[in-house]
């Protein structure tokens, strides 16, 4: 009894040591997808790279985790991306740098991305949001003081505006006809309008909001 309880104590001290092992070792380890864009048909001209980067300590005396980039790459003409690397027993994740993408698509300082199981073959999908910027010099062409003009943001907020001209921004969802929905607050009455609006996607698009 004494002799198979030792073996079996040795089975499972080497089963132990293997698989401490295993986490120590880095595992070859692919990611691959396609970086969608979200609008059909549009097609961008600057290059979209991809990182991948790996959890480590921050180095920091009170504590927590900070990031290492660990690979990049540049997804090709059709949005397609693949990464070989040795994943060690931490966490990696991959994210969009969109550089290249003016005004509101610069994350290659973000925090965080789509975990990567270490040891396999997986497919990861990202996606690039195609906000625009909507740039509108809002002018109105016939004003009286104490004129109000209330624009919607389309987020449940306003911006308020006075006076005969003012110029203002709004982040947007581009690739489409946007609709711009305003109030004339003049003396005690208030009247409603709209605008509709084509946005280009990754761009600024400037309209003029006459009232």
């Amino acid at each position: 009894m004494k002799t198979n309880f030792f073996i079996f104590l040795g089975s499972m001290l080497i089963l132990f040591s293997t698989a401490c092992n295993k986490d120590k070792k880095a595992l070859p380890t692919t990611v691959e997808g396609y970086v969608y864009n979200g609008v059909e048909g549009f097609t961008w001209d600057k290059p979209i790279e991809v990182i991948l980067v790996k959890e480590v300590a921050s180095g920091s005396w009170v504590g927590g985790t900070g990031e290492e980039t660990v690979a990049t790459t540049y997804a090709d003409s059709n949005g397609y991306y693949h990464i070989d690397f040795k994943a060690e027993n931490v966490r990696h994740w991959v994210r969009i740098c969109a550089s290249g993408i003016p005004l509101h698509h610069n994350y290659c300082n973000s925090v965080g991305g789509t975990p990567v199981e270490r040891g396999t073959k997986q497919k990861i999908d990202l996606y690039l949001p195609p906000y625009s910027w909507l740039k509108l010099h809002v002018e109105n062409v016939n004003y009286q003081p104490g004129d109000i003009i209330r624009i919607s943001t389309r987020s449940g907020d306003y911006l308020t505006f006075y006076g005969p001209a003012n110029e203002t921004r709004i982040l947007l969802y581009g690739g489409k006809k946007v609709t711009i929905a305003y109030a004339v607050e003049r003396e005690n009455s208030t009247f409603l309008y709209k605008d509709t609006i084509s946005l280009t996607p990754f761009d600024t698009t400037y309209h003029k909001l006459e009232y």
